[in-house]
C-alpha cells in the first residue's frame, strides 16, 4: 500500500496544474443518485456520515488535493440546499463563489417568506455571484393556498436572476389528482412571470 501511495504521489507531482484539475474534475463529479449538501464539506469534522461520502478520501490524500477538492467539487456539481420556514442552509459566501449549479428545496408556512427569500437571493444577499443554473423546487403548499390572493402582489415584485433557471411546483407523483396538477402548473406560470431567470422560464 505504501508503494502504491508513493507511486501515486510521484506521478501527481510531475503533472501540470491543468492536468491535475482535469483529473479531479473527473473523479469528483457525483453520479445522478448522489447529492452534494453544504454540510458535507463545511462540517466534515463533526458529521458522522462524512467518512462514508465519496469526497472523504480526497480530503485525506495530499495537502494539494485536499486544498483543490472543495473548489472543484462545488464548481462541477449541483449543490443541494434547503429553505425551511425562514431558514436557508447554504454554503457561506467565501465558499459559494465557486457554486455554478444551485438547487433549493422550499417549504414554508408563510408565503410572504417565500417572496422575501426569492428577492434576497436574486439581489445577491446570500452570495452565489457565479451561478449558471438555479433550480427552485416548491412543495404543494402554494397550490393549496388561494392563488388569487397572492398572485398580483407577487407579480409586482422585482426578482431577476442573471442565470438560467428551472421552477418546479409540487411533486412528480403520478398519483396526484388532476386538480392539484393543474393548480401546480398555474402557480409555476405565476412564479415564472415574477421570477425572471435570464429571461427564460427554464434552461
Amino acid at each position: 500500500m505504501h508503494d502504491i501511495e508513493h507511486q501515486f504521489a510521484k506521478g501527481w507531482n510531475i503533472m501540470s496544474e491543468e492536468l491535475k484539475v482535469k483529473v479531479l474534475q473527473y473523479s469528483l463529479r457525483l453520479r445522478d443518485k448522489d447529492k452534494l449538501y453544504p454540510s458535507q464539506i463545511a462540517n466534515r469534522g463533526e458529521n458522522p456520515a462524512w467518512k462514508k461520502s465519496l469526497l472523504y478520501r480526497y480530503f485525506h490524500m495530499t495537502p494539494e488535493i485536499s486544498r483543490l477538492t472543495p473548489e472543484i467539487c462545488y464548481k462541477i456539481n449541483t449543490v443541494e440546499t434547503k429553505y425551511r420556514h425562514g431558514i436557508f442552509a447554504y454554503p457561506n459566501p467565501k465558499t459559494n463563489i465557486h457554486v455554478r449549479r444551485l438547487s433549493v428545496d422550499l417549504k414554508n408556512k408563510g408565503r410572504h417568506r417565500f417572496w422575501n427569500f426569492f428577492k434576497r437571493l436574486s439581489k445577491g444577499v446570500y452570495g452565489f455571484p457565479n451561478l449558471k443554473l438555479l433550480e427552485l423546487h416548491c412543495g404543494n403548499s402554494l397550490s393549496n393556498a388561494n392563488h388569487g390572493n397572492w398572485q398580483a402582489a407577487l407579480e409586482r415584485q422585482d426578482m431577476v436572476f442573471g442565470c438560467k433557471g428551472v421552477i418546479r411546483v409540487g411533486t412528480d407523483d403520478a398519483n396526484s389528482d388532476s386538480g392539484l396538477v393543474a393548480r401546480n402548473l398555474a402557480v409555476e406560470n405565476t412564479l415564472a412571470r415574477a421570477i425572471r431567470v435570464n429571461g427564460l422560464r427554464e434552461c
